[in-house]
């Protein structure tokens, strides 16, 4: 009768632990579908982002001593020959520029000095370079992400033609195209003043022979970028190799009118 007993007791809790089983597996999540699982498209070649800026504030002349002030990056983005020996000085960058280095279509291996600026700014430098050859120039650069790039140079030659001058390019995705060349604007000068202003998203560019002459414009342009850009000196060149000298980068706030 005992044994009777316990082997009911055994039946009913065994179809008890049964039915928890089947509510359980009732109410648990589905299990996916590997059919219809979706994967995130591999990036095979990331383009960083901007990096936040800094606002500028007051006027700050970067001058070049024994190394670049906190803040400024130099980058060689080189895919063969050749590396750019950045170096400082007499109290000036000395940028060379292997040949074949350029930021145009696809090859963007322009070796540069850059920071992340936020808003409204005013950027001067002075250069000496005497670009005589195919492409060649150096001067500033405002980068506002992913194939999106403005180039104020001393140079020679490039796209809408002119030998040597004072040029000012914009690239907006797949679009590339000379807002001034140096047939526009022709100066065989080995040194010049450039100076690059964002106010909103309005940018002008300007350029004089030295500190005792005036500003003359090169161009504007409506660039829609974000709130932080990088800044900075760039040298492009598709001719022998060369070299660009940089004495000074002066930071200054633009006030509203």
């Amino acid at each position: 009768m005992k044994k009777l007993i316990a082997l009911s007791a055994l039946a009913i809790l065994s179809a008890a632990c049964g039915q928890a089983a089947n509510e359980t597996a009732k109410n648990a999540a589905p299990a996916p579908n590997p059919a219809a699982t979706t994967s995130k498209p591999v990036m095979t070649d990331p383009q960083p982002a901007t990096p936040a800026g800094q606002p500028v504030t007051q006027e700050v002349e970067v001058k070049f001593a024994e190394k670049l002030p906190d803040g400024w990056t130099f980058t060689d983005p080189k895919k063969e020959g050749p590396a750019s020996d950045m170096k400082i000085t007499n109290g000036r960058l000395v940028l060379p520029i292997p040949s074949g280095r350029d930021l145009y279509a696809d090859n963007l291996t322009a070796p540069r000095v850059t920071k992340a600026i936020k808003g409204d700014f005013q950027i001067d430098t002075r250069v000496k370079f005497s670009p005589k050859q195919d492409y060649q120039g150096a001067g500033i650069v405002v980068f506002g992400g992913k194939d999106q790039y403005l180039r104020l140079e001393r140079a020679f030659g490039g796209t809408g033609g002119g030998e040597g001058g004072i040029r000012l390019d914009v690239r907006k995705g797949d679009q590339y195209y000379p807002l001034s060349t140096p047939q526009d604007i022709a100066t065989d000068a080995d040194e010049v003043e450039l100076r690059l202003m964002r106010k909103g998203n309005r940018f002008s560019a300007y350029w004089r022979l030295n500190e005792e002459a005036e500003w003359r414009e090169v161009g504007q342009v409506e660039l829609a970028y974000g709130e932080s850009v990088e800044v900075g000196l760039l040298g492009c060149n598709t001719g022998d190799d060369t070299v660009a000298e940089f004495s000074f980068i002066k930071l200054a706030p633009v006030r509203s009118a």
